[in-house]
């Protein structure tokens, strides 16, 4: 049996990609390589969905709640709640999976190196709101900063200057976009290309996700409003920004990518969307990619596939060795039975080990000075 080791969680860090473009141009030539050796690896799209524009919001900064308009459900008192918390979890595992023993890559050593620059802001953000997890979200544009995250009821939201100054008071998100059932797994991202904030969350019905895309560059301004309907309960939902679409990997029957038409969520018109499954490991419940994402404002070159992420290993993979797969998302807007998801790149690395707290624990880790333990996250590369 395989020991459990601490840098089993260090080693699901996010993966953030700022490219220039000549690295473009190599990787693009690798990629296209690496293509034709896993043309046995190619899906094809499985959907195509609307994503419905329900009009414009007033400003987020003037809104105030109606106190007639009550919360109607609650998930305050589930700690550790989970909507999926029923589905089927991982078991069996391969009792020949490596390492063998202690984990070859455990850290024991720590350097610590004092910080090189001092803090220059800091306050509190929002508070605590007795669910856990409480999937806090924020992102940093020019000027502000926003935070989501779970409250009783769907996922709060919030934004402060750069200086720390509260710009609005702590809403619903839900009620902002008048789409009850709210239900959270809140996601902030500032598109610095566009100058504009993306705002996320599922709903508790209907397998509806409610996206927000701010007219301007300013996140207490109007939002255009939006949802698409999932064909499951899209679980676990992660975003990333790409040169013509917004990426949403989730956690259903399969491992799952949306790719939304990020020109069309842009200028406030109902926009296409394109949905794809990939083939599960063996024994987890847990399906789900990561998404990568473009930082910065230097483009790769036109038509540049997108990418995901996904890590395997042995013990529950089906696969012979622990490794990342690298997988490439081409979408053809005009044509959508164009598009497909490739994998491109099986990266090898040292081998690991992912059974923290077995392999059914939702809720296993502990904090310093809390009773409230951590979900694992075994199965997956963590967003950033």
């Amino acid at each position: 049996m395989k020991r459990n080791t601490l840098l089993s969680v260090l080693l699901f860090c996010g993966f953030i990609i700022s490219f220039q473009t000549a690295a473009f141009a190599q990787t693009a030539a690798f990629a296209q390589t690496e293509k034709q050796k896993a043309f046995n690896n190619v899906l094809t799209k499985t959907h195509d969905l609307v994503v419905e524009f329900h009009g414009t919001t007033g400003n987020l900064s003037d809104f105030v709640p109606d106190n007639r308009v009550k919360n109607e459900r609650t998930k305050a008192e589930k700690l550790g709640y989970h909507p999926k918390k029923d589905w089927k979890l991982n078991e069996t595992v391969n009792p020949n999976a490596l390492p063998k023993g202690m984990d070859p890559v455990l850290q024991k050593n720590y350097n610590i190196t004092p910080p090189t620059r001092g803090l220059t802001q800091g306050w509190e953000g929002m508070g605590y709101s007795s669910v856990n997890p409480a999937d806090p979200s924020v992102d940093v544009g020019p000027n502000h900063i926003v935070q989501m995250i779970n409250g009783s009821s769907g996922a709060y939201i919030q934004v402060w200057n750069k200086t720390g100054t509260n710009q609005m008071s702590q809403v619903y998100f839900d009620n902002f976009m008048g789409m009850p059932n709210g239900l959270g797994d809140p996601i902030v991202l500032y598109d610095e290309r566009a100058d504009r904030w993306l705002l996320s969350e599922f709903s508790a019905s209907g397998n509806n996700m409610h996206l927000a895309i701010s007219t301007t560059p300013d996140p207490t301004g109007s939002y255009h409003k939006y949802t698409f309907n999932a064909p499951s309960f899209p679980d676990y939902p992660k975003y990333s920004i790409w040169e013509n679409e917004y990426i949403i990997t989730t956690n259903e029957a399969q491992a799952t990518l949306y790719a939304l038409n990020r020109t069309s969520l842009l200028a406030g018109t109902n926009a296409a969307a394109q949905r794809f499954t990939m083939t599960n490991f063996g024994t987890i419940g847990f399906q789900a990619a990561t998404p990568v994402s473009l930082n910065g404002t230097a483009l790769p070159p036109s038509g540049t596939p997108s990418m995901v992420m996904r890590m395997r290993d042995d013990a529950w993979s089906g696969a012979a060795t622990d490794a990342l797969e690298v997988w490439e998302l081409d979408i053809d807007w005009a044509n959508s039975s164009n598009s497909s998801l490739t994998e491109v790149a099986t990266l090898g690395i040292a081998a690991f080990d992912s059974e923290l707290c077995g392999y059914t624990s939702f809720a296993c880790i502990p904090q310093p000075g809390s009773s409230i333990t951590l979900d694992p996250l075994r199965e997956i590369l963590m967003n950033r």
